[in-house]
């Protein structure tokens, strides 16, 4: 009697570790389909949320740009002031060698598009952005193109007279981090805002 409870026990443990030994196999399988659905996952919300933060970062800097040209856009230094607001918002969270390109020009009323030969375009920053000077075309350490000197905007009103509309565009290159597809390479931010000049009188 003795004897065969010891033998019903013996295989009841071999059932006992059969059936473990088949849940660790599950368990390693269910493991190996479900860990590149994690790591994609985590993947992408580290890339997404970094190309998040680089959107923010040049819709702020656009935006701070644009208020300093709406109230000092007609100043010999305008442009460069602006530049400087710009550029300082962009260097809180990213580098600005990725800084493609900055348009500033005068827009039109009724489309809020860029009006041809307005526009002073920006790129190539090869050093601090304080080197800008007071006076185009010396732009210190950006390459530039001015089509407009800033006096020539109008901030002027009276009748059937409104200040001119001017704007300002970033172009960032943000890249991705990891290079694990589809993340590969990089994505082109573009920004822009408009604002009516202040009229002379009110601007700072």
């Amino acid at each position: 009697m003795g004897v065969f409870r010891m033998w019903g026990k013996a295989s009841g443990s071999g059932r006992d570790r059969r059936r473990a030994h088949k849940d660790r196999g599950a368990a390693i399988v269910e493991m190996a389909l479900l860990l590149p659905i994690l790591l994609m996952l985590v993947i992408g919300i580290f890339e997404l949320g970094g190309a998040f933060k680089s959107y923010l970062t040049t819709s702020n800097a656009v935006r701070d740009g644009t208020r300093i040209l709406s109230a000092r856009g007609t100043d010999e230094a305008g442009d460069c002031i602006a530049l400087l607001k710009a550029t300082d918002a962009l260097s809180l969270g990213n580098n600005l060698s990725r800084v493609d390109e900055i348009r500033i020009f005068q827009a039109s009323p009724n489309t809020g598009e860029e009006i041809a030969g307005t526009v002073n375009r920006y790129w190539g920053l090869s050093g601090s952005p304080s080197d800008c000077d007071s006076t185009p075309p010396n732009c210190g350490a950006w390459l530039c193109e001015i089509q407009q000197e800033s006096f020539e905007r109008n901030a002027l009103v009276g009748e059937d007279v409104s200040p001119d509309l001017i704007g300002m565009q970033i172009v960032y290159r943000h890249d991705w981090f990891t290079g694990f597809p589809p993340f590969r390479g990089s994505i082109i931010i573009d920004e822009q805002t408009i604002s009516r000049l202040e009229p002379e009188g009110f601007a700072p």
